[in-house]
């Protein structure tokens, strides 16, 4: 058995990361958020972030480019009816930096 696990660990490769994971949802939304095509991701989450929805995966990330710079929130729901996909969101900052909302997920609020 555990020849068959370590072939199948060289045949597939390492998991991907919850990053790589997230990358899926951040590279479709991250371009039109900061206008820029290059852009590199921070995970800036901390361990005091509330999870969304019970995922123990939720992550927040700085992405910048171009002079620019948006903080996202990002998860996956538990969803019962389809596949489960990341969503991600962007945690938006106001005048002088102060918090305009943060995103709602539910009864909770993350701010940014």
């Amino acid at each position: 058995m555990r020849r068959l696990s370590l072939l199948l660990f060289v045949a597939c490769g390492p998991a991907p990361s919850v990053m790589d994971y997230h990358r899926s949802a951040l590279d479709e939304i991250a371009p039109e958020a900061i206008g820029c095509t290059a852009y590199e991701v921070e995970d800036t989450s901390t361990e005091d972030l509330v999870t969304v929805g019970g995922d123990p995966d939720t992550r927040r990330y700085v992405v910048r480019g171009c002079g620019r710079e948006e903080a996202f929130l990002c998860y996956t729901m538990n969803r019962m009816d389809a596949s489960e996909s990341p969503t991600c969101r962007p945690l938006r900052r106001g005048a002088r930096g102060a918090a305009t909302g943060g995103v709602h997920v539910g009864p909770f609020r993350v701010a940014d």
